[in-house]
């Protein structure tokens, strides 16, 4: 049996090093006939190492019910990534955040009363042990001790909560099923340094973006015999509706790969490939009050949704290659010795038997390029700046003259030893890997001039001022050395290096391994191949690389789905429940509530118990939205009830559970009563100065679900107290409202409510019970902390449930379903629609990737040949969708699901692919506010 070991440098298998240049793909948001390609292309960008989650909701979907073929075939999905030479980092939870439903746990959990969950309560450890055992001892077998590629597995996920009780219990619990599972491979932990050793057997990893190397130095010092590896070096940005797309430039990225590398660490992009949220998988996030994860979860990737290499997949290519060329000489460092210079210049110095290191970078430069519009469509052409700053370095007693590239840092080897017989004494640009038929290969900017030293002989190289020459072929400057072949190419070029079985490729704009595969960059010719024997020119295979142009989809009605619906599709409840104990966990459900009107009156409708969104239809017309999101308010919504028969139908859209915070777990759908419900005026009170935090403020939780849990941390820090003052006539529940920038405690007439753990923003909504009100004057205090550049809590809305509504009213509620017919043009002209449009696969043909684009004011469900492709939401970020080619048959139908009911307009089937920007939106309301914010504190 082999074995993987570790020390303070690097993982060993079989006592060899090995180093990990690792990307996050998760094969639930890929389908599994796309997976190989994926993988592939994740190769062939310097990837030695996929990291993915498991989706436990995805796996039991119901109780008991298993899943784990097609899309869900996790065995397969590691297997295909062991073919194409990837090992796999394997993150099985149970819980795993990555923004998905409920943080990948199944919906029904909530359905158990009392469980406790991410804790060692032992009716949450009956759950996850089962799915674990179901699933485990299949891909222990996998494992590589065993001769698989599962090289380390992951305990848990981001467990900010050191006080959470039974905490390491619980990660023991899981330490011992792995074990018990079959795995013999190291177990990592990704909590963000909040403990050193866990005493469970387990190595704790970095997440980061801010502070790459001030991170890995710190993870040094609590964990000094262990590897560094940053688990998720966060590349992109997470979107919600309503917000402009999240982006991280280029330059940042490569900037602080090289740094990883440069403090001694390895690195995992998350993502590398995001894909997509297809079906209800979105989740929910704490920041604000409508924060609903979108269908697209391309996290500006590296390798964009729908298989896009976009610039940053170039970029990265360089710290990839780099990474995984030099692994062996990398994962034989000492610790980091990190340096900042007069000028502000950081340094990171790593020194091994096989070769030392120097990170170099300007704290100046990297900053984003400004777009040339001539090379907009050209995703490396950046890479091929101006250089920035020269900096003076020491090499022995040779003095080097670093030109920084234009994302403002360098990594150097110095003594490299590449072969028995060969070193690479220094050299004054970066290396971007050495291949020992090929030769050794550096790259810089444009003009500039290489010096290398090779067994303690000096050589000078030129770049060629241009990357490509003036016959369309990519520009190389080769030197012959005794010791090997120099190849010395521009940055936007060493992007385009492609290792095949033949040797490597300059040019294209993609290459398989087999390098049959060749992709042509635009406005080139062909492309060089440089072999063992020596280099050549080849022109680019004669293909039809024109994209098809745009194809309009009108979209013609098909069916309704009224408010009322047949009545022999409700089903009485006996009380308000949630779409969990109703068994709809995801997606829309329907609500109906009937009763009898003693005499006509008006009724301001208030649902605080109702988490999303909900169309509401009183007596057949609709009469207002609540919830979040454009168009909907969560303010009383006035309804004229004749005497007599009355019947209130929403229709609820369950946007998606929190993936994290302290509301974790929360009831979806209609799950309480509704009230007679009035705003409530408030007078705000001015911060009052710092008090000193005692602990015992804190009510005791059995643990917050939420980012962190900094209430040791908060002892003696200063905070402030705001407040209001409101008026009640009697003692009756009041529902709070409020946005805040900061840790809080929130207090009623004196009494603790709750600690709410916030850093940086997040969105409380609650029942402050009436046993906490009374008449007259009220009080309500917010205590917050002033070390987390908090403001005081914004948005504040208070509302007076007056009275329960409904009391004697009948419950019911009925499925939302797919069609099986179709409907009369005129009939149901009232609530949602179902619209149908159908094209040949043939239209489509040269489309790859394939998006299909709506107009504005849409929000529905997405179906191709009857599979759930996601939401539709035609605000920002996005207006297109993707639509997998495996997904296509030679006749195609869309199937589109409008809440409104109102014709979509015709969408566009394209090959271009847009993030939508709010000012492209005018069709559609803003968000509605409320007033009443707290004064903002002055500086």
């Amino acid at each position: 049996m082999r074995t993987v070991t570790w020390d303070e440098r690097s993982y060993l298998v079989d006592g060899r090093r090995t180093w990990l240049t690792c990307g996050e793909m998760h094969y639930f948001r890929v389908p599994a006939d796309l997976w190989r390609a994926r993988l592939r292309e994740a190769r062939q960008a310097g990837l030695t190492c996929i990291s993915t989650y498991m989706a436990w909701n995805l796996h039991e979907p119901e109780e008991g019910r298993f899943d784990f073929t097609g899309d869900l075939d996790i065995r397969r999905y590691i297997e295909t990534a062991g073919e194409e030479g990837l090992a796999i980092l394997l993150r099985p939870g149970p819980y795993i955040c990555s923004e998905w439903d409920y943080g990948g746990l199944p919906a029904w959990l909530n359905t158990v009363p009392g469980l406790k969950i991410r804790t060692d309560d032992p009716a949450f450890a009956r759950y996850w042990r089962r799915y674990f055992s179901r699933i485990l001892p299949d891909l222990a077998g996998l494992d590589a001790t065993r001769g698989g590629n599962i090289l380390l597995v992951q305990n848990e996920n981001e467990h900010h909560m050191p006080a959470v009780p039974g905490r390491l219990a619980y990660f023991r619990d899981i330490t011992a099923s792995f074990r018990d599972a079959g795995f013999r491979i190291p177990i990592l932990n990704c909590n963000r340094l909040f403990e050193g050793d866990l005493g469970c057997g387990t190595i704790e990893c970095v997440n980061t973006w801010d502070d790459p190397a001030g991170d890995l130095l710190r993870m040094r010092q609590v964990q000094p015999d262990a590897p560094l590896l940053v688990t998720e070096f966060w590349c992109g940005g997470v979107d919600w509706w309503g917000r402009p797309h999240a982006a991280k430039g280029w330059e940042a990225v490569l900037r602080k790969a090289l740094e990883i590398l440069g403090a001694g660490g390895q690195y995992t992009y998350y993502m590398w490939h995001g894909g997509t949220n297809f079906g209800f998988m979105g989740g929910r996030l704490q920041y604000a009050a409508s924060c609903h994860v979108p269908t697209s979860y391309d996290l500006d990737a590296p390798l964009g949704e729908g298989g896009r290499r976009a610039e940053k997949y170039y970029a990265t290519r360089l710290s990839n290659l780099l990474s995984s060329r030099f692994g062996d000489q990398l994962a034989d460092r000492g610790p980091c010795r990190p340096d900042r210079d007069d000028a502000g210049e950081l340094r990171l110095e790593t020194v091994g038997p096989s070769g030392n290191w120097l990170y170099l970078a300007d704290p100046l430069g990297g900053e984003p390029a400004e777009p040339d519009p001539e090379t907009t469509t050209v995703p490396w052409a950046n890479l091929d700046g101006p250089s920035g700053r020269t900096i003076p370095i020491q090499a022995g007693s040779a003095t080097l003259s670093v030109s920084l590239p234009p994302w403002g840092a360098v990594f150097l080897p110095f003594n490299l030893r590449l072969r028995d017989d060969l070193v690479l004494d220094h050299a004054n640009c970066m290396p971007l890997g050495f291949f020992p038929d090929q030769g050794l290969v550096v790259h810089g900017p444009p003009g500039t001039e290489t010096v290398i030293s090779l067994n303690g002989v000096p050589y000078r190289l030129a770049i060629p001022d241009r990357p490509v020459d003036g016959q369309g072929l990519p520009s190389l400057a080769t030197l012959e050395t005794e010791a090997c072949r120099v190849i010395a190419v521009s940055s936007g070029l060493a992007a385009r290096a492609w290792e095949t079985r033949s040797g490597l490729l300059f040019g294209s704009a993609y290459a398989d391994p087999d390098g049959v595969r060749i992709v042509p960059a635009d406005n080139e010719t062909g492309y060089r191949s440089v072999t063992k024997e020596g280099i050549r020119a080849c022109p680019y295979p004669a293909t039809a690389r024109a994209t098809g142009p745009d194809l309009p989809l009108p979209f013609s009605r098909i069916a309704s789905d009224p408010p009322d619906g047949s009545e022999s599709d409700w089903m009485s409840l006996p009380a308000p429940q949630s779409v969990d104990e109703i068994g709809i966990p995801y997606g829309y459900a329907w609500y109906r509530i009937s009763w009898h009107q003693e005499q006509a009156d008006r009724i301001d409708l208030f649902l605080p118990y109702c988490e999303d969104r909900a169309t509401i239809f009183h007596n057949g017309q609709s009469v207002g939205l609540w919830g979040t999101g454009p168009g909907a308010v969560r303010a009383p919504i006035p309804l004229h009830c004749p005497a007599g028969e009355n019947r209130l139908v929403l229709l609820l859209d369950n946007l998606g559970r929190f993936c994290h915070a302290w509301r974790m777990g929360e009831s979806k759908g209609l799950f309480g009563p509704a009230f007679q419900a009035v705003r409530i005026p408030v007078e705000p009170w001015p911060a009052v100065p710092a008090r000193t935090f005692v602990p015992s403020l804190v009510p005791h939780k059995a643990g917050h679900r939420n980012e962190d849990d900094h209430v040791e941390g908060l002892v003696g820090t200063p905070y402030r107290t705001h407040g209001v003052r409101f008026r009640l006539d009697a003692p009756v529940p009041v529902h709070l409202q409020a946005e805040s920038h900061s840790n809080l405690l929130l207090v009623c007439n004196g009494q603790v409510v709750d600690f709410f753990d916030i850093p940086g923003s997040g969105y409380l909504d609650l029942v402050l019970p009436e046993t906490l009100s009374r008449a007259g004057d009220n009080v309500l205090e917010f205590l917050v902390w002033e070390d987390r550049e908090m403001r005081s809590p914004g948005s504040l809305v208070l509302h007076a449930l007056w009275q329960p509504l409904f009391s004697r009213a009948a419950w019911s509620f009925r499925p939302w379903r797919i069609p099986e017919g179709t409907a009369a043009p005129g009939e149901g002209t009232v609530g949602p629609a179902w619209f149908s449009a159908r094209f040949p696969q043939s239209d489509v043909a040269t489309m790859d990737p394939l998006w299909i684009r709506f107009p504005a004011g849409l929000k529905g469900q997405l179906f191709l040949n009857g599979w759930n492709a996601g939401r539709v939401w035609t605000l920002p970020p996005q207006d297109t969708y993707y639509l997998p080619s495996c997904r296509m048959e030679p006749e195609n139908e869309i199937r589109l699901f409008v809440e409104s009911g109102n014709q979509p307009g015709e969408a566009v089937l394209t090959s271009a692919f847009h993030w939508l920007e709010r000012d492209r939106v005018t069709s559609q309301p803003d968000v509605v506010r409320a007033s009443g914010h707290f004064p903002e504190e002055k500086e």
